[in-house]
């Protein structure tokens, strides 16, 4: 939960609040308050003579919101990707829904409220509809549906509003909370950090800022909107989640100097050749990718990746909205295998469920984190599940592909997808179609059940990979979509340390090759306790990869065996991370220096 404090004694404006981190970095600068629309409206009963013109209004304000969110969902594509674009074509959707649009023009008409006031009510039924429920991702998309209120709003207040794109010199964004359409009109240079109430680091907000910016935000800290104003000075501090308001000169002057710091050694970690991540004393492992479409290719390229280390074919579903056929499959990964050649690539089969629902698949479930996702999905649904492996295996003659399995959970499962696997490769023999012969089946480690057993799964799968951002959810009982119990989600708790162990040395002593896969992998403090523990590979957002291959270097193998195995006797996690903290600061200076 977020906490807030003074200095004790004094009647300093200083406070600290405290949230969670959701980028790392730290940044001093102004506020840029965003104002919410949604809620300082005027709220007016109107006189009968005045319903035609409030609703020649609304209409109006509707399109214009529509082309500004054209615009953006062209700029999205342009930015992100246009399956990320998708997501704003979802939100047109919402201002020519008939429930909305008919509610809104009965609250007009027949209870007599003004344009602002009707919207409000007509669009506030979805909000509440979505905040109430369960399923993560549609939770997240109230902040969306907002994002269309607070535009309508100001259409209909101009020209009173300040919008993002306005921003003109370097400030720190605070608001209540941030869509992705808002953060896409943000000019990225201006922008040094992020500060919202409410989020998770797994809202749009953190995985923008996180993956995308590379800026410090923090995110969940309850009040921070209400505590600040226009040009307040505030620091960011994404390292140790917490804001600093008003901080004392000599806080501003020791943030500066760890922003210098920190800012030199992003600038020294530049992309490499293609060529295995190396500690300092030669020890090598794989420095791979996650990519979500075809489109990221070029900056995994670029930014010096040994392959690709996850691909989540689901993004790719859930932009068509269907199930795309075996040759639209076929074509992406072909186009996978031939563009990073001689690097492999691992193709994840769909991993639909939990928080990524396609209509007409999912039913409403209790509980769907724990429900029909993944390796369930895919066995429950045997055509679906041949025609993406026959996909994968017809673009392995392409290219070094590995075949990567999703949420198992016991030795059933995989023996069940093996024995589908091996029938799609008959059948591709019969018909003569050409494949990798030796396209290894791999299993993902994001259950406790599996990580537990990867004994026995080593002798079913080829090779494993450790999706962290799900394993540490279920085994600190904690949602990482659920801003109450966020700060329980601790990728660095003991217990989650002590499985990710386990699981290495038991598929190292099969002879099983295991890498990690999971946001976890982004983390700097953690590549020490990855790389000294004696996972293979490690597979991040290509962002972060120069970052990644810099701290790598800056220790030796024998050190970061030692490193990991201190962490390990560590009870708390704030224990091993102020471990890991000063660790990797030491390291980077002696390398600074070197």
């Amino acid at each position: 939960m977020a906490k807030s404090w003074r200095l004790a004694g004094t009647d300093s404006p200083r406070r600290i609040l405290e949230g969670i981190s959701a980028s790392q970095d730290v940044r001093v600068g102004k506020v840029f308050l965003v104002k919410s629309a949604v809620d300082d409206f005027v709220r007016r009963r109107i006189e009968p003579d005045e319903v035609d013109m409030e609703i020649m209004r609304l209409r109006e304000a509707i399109r214009r919101t529509r082309e500004e969110m054209e615009g953006l969902q062209a700029q999205l594509a342009r930015d992100f990707g246009k399956d990320h674009a998708k997501i704003v074509e979802a939100d047109i959707m919402i201002l020519d829904d008939p429930l909305v649009v008919n509610e809104t023009v009965r609250l007009v008409t027949e209870e007599k409220r003004n344009a602002e006031w009707a919207f409000h009510g007509g669009i506030s039924k979805v909000i509440d509809a979505l905040e109430t429920i369960e399923d993560e991702y549609l939770r997240h998309r109230s902040a969306d549906v907002k994002d269309i209120l607070r535009r309508v709003l100001w259409n209909l207040a101009a020209p009173s509003r300040r919008e993002l794109r306005e921003i003109k010199e370097p400030v720190i964004v605070v608001a209540r909370d941030l869509s992705l359409a808002e953060m896409a009109q943000m000019p990225r240079e201006m922008v040094l950090g992020i500060a919202t109430d409410r989020g998770g680091r797994y809202s749009h907000t953190a995985i923008s800022a996180r993956d995308k910016w590379r800026i410090p935000a923090v995110v969940g800290l309850g009040t921070v909107s209400q505590s600040v104003r226009d040009g307040d000075t505030i620091v960011v501090d994404g390292n140790r989640g917490v804001v600093v308001i008003s901080p004392t000169p000599a806080e501003i002057e020791q943030y500066h100097e760890e922003e210098k710091r920190l800012r030199v050694q992003v600038t020294r970690a530049k992309p490499e050749s293609r060529e295995p991540a190396r500690t300092s004393d030669g020890h090598e492992l794989d420095l791979s990718a996650n990519i979500e479409t075809v489109d990221e290719l070029d900056l995994v390229i670029s930014q010096g990746a040994n392959g690709v280390g996850l691909y989540r074919t689901e993004f790719t579903f859930l932009a068509r909205g269907d199930l795309p056929g075996e040759e639209d499959q076929f074509e992406m990964y072909r186009e996978v295998a031939e563009r990073l050649k001689p690097d492999y690539a691992v193709i994840r089969t769909v991993d639909l469920g939990g928080d990524k629902l396609l209509p007409g698949l999912h039913t409403p479930e209790d509980n769907p984190f724990l429900g029909w996702r993944g390796i369930r999905l895919s066995l429950a649904r045997p055509d679906m599940f041949k025609t993406q492996l026959r996909a994968i295996l017809r673009a392995s003659a392409y290219g070094s592909l590995k075949t990567l399995l999703p949420m198992i959970s016991g030795v059933e499962e995989m023996r069940e997808a093996r024995l589908i696997y091996e029938e799609v490769k008959e059948n591709l023999r019969r018909e003569g179609i050409p494949f990798d012969e030796d396209c290894p089946l791999g299993a993902m480690i994001e259950t406790p059940s599996a990580a537990t057993i990867t004994d026995f799964l080593a002798e079913e799968s080829d090779f494993f990979s450790v999706g962290s951002n799900d394993l540490v959810q279920y085994t600190l009982a904690a949602d990482r979509g659920n801003e109450k119990v966020a700060h329980l989600y601790e990728p660095m708790h003991p217990a989650v340390l002590r499985m990710m162990k386990y699981v290495v040395d038991t598929a190292r002593a099969k002879g099983r090759w295991v890498g990690i896969c999971g946001e976890m992998g982004s983390d700097p403090l953690a590549t020490f306790v990855l790389v000294g523990m004696g996972y293979d590979g490690i597979s991040t957002n290509p962002i972060v990869l120069p970052e990644i291959r810099s701290i790598i270097e800056a220790v030796s193998y024998s050190e970061a065996q030692e490193i990991a195995e201190t962490c390990l006797t560590f009870r708390t996690s704030a224990d091993v991370r102020a471990y890991l903290r000063r660790n990797l600061i030491a390291r980077l200076k002696a390398k600074d220096g070197a």
